[in-house]
């Protein structure tokens, strides 16, 4: 089974990318969404970082569902919409969780792909991420109407969704691929 939690990611990698150019208009500063995103990519590098330096306890999966919860804690912040250092600040402490997240999912991944078809699965996992940030970033258009607030809601209730489906999918071993 594959973990449809990454649809999710990718849908949060959408909105954020719309929500920080929404933060920047409603700023009335241009150059502001681009800071926010490299703060976002830079706690994701810091996260990586720090999550791959050690082992941690536990399986992947219970790594991962620990992580995603995190991540929405870390989210919860956005909603109460701040000034620029403040948000900024926020966002990259969020970030701080994304990258480990996906870690997690792409050991996952390579426990329970069948035997001859990692590589294909990975490829397939990116697919599903780029398809969700493209998702991410239609919605989030129709939801900026309704104020930043709910803009920077969305990806909490994502994670959250991701961590329900997580928390709900049963992994299989790896089979062997019978070639004929």
């Amino acid at each position: 089974m594959t973990y449809p939690y990454r649809d999710f990611l990718g849908f949060v990698l959408g909105v954020l990318s719309v929500a920080a150019v929404a933060y920047a208009e409603h700023m009335d500063m241009s150059s502001m969404s681009g800071i926010l995103l490299g703060v976002n990519a830079f706690g994701a590098l810091v996260g990586g970082l720090v999550f791959e330096a050690r082992q941690w306890p536990g399986s992947a999966r219970q790594r991962m569902l620990w992580l995603l919860g995190a991540l929405a804690i870390f989210y919860l912040p956005l909603v109460f919409v701040r000034p620029p250092v403040v948000l900024s600040a926020r966002i990259g402490l969020a970030g701080v969780f994304f990258s480990p997240v996906l870690a997690c999912g792409f050991v996952i991944i390579g426990q329970v792909a069948p035997w001859g078809t990692i590589t294909e699965t990975f490829a397939w996992m990116v697919s599903i991420i780029g398809t969700g940030a493209a998702g991410g970033s239609a919605i989030v258009g129709s939801v900026e109407r309704f104020g930043l607030p709910t803009v920077f809601a969305l990806p909490i209730v994502t994670v959250l969704c991701s961590m329900l489906v997580a928390a709900l999918s049963r992994t299989s071993r790896r089979s062997e691929v019978v070639r004929i």
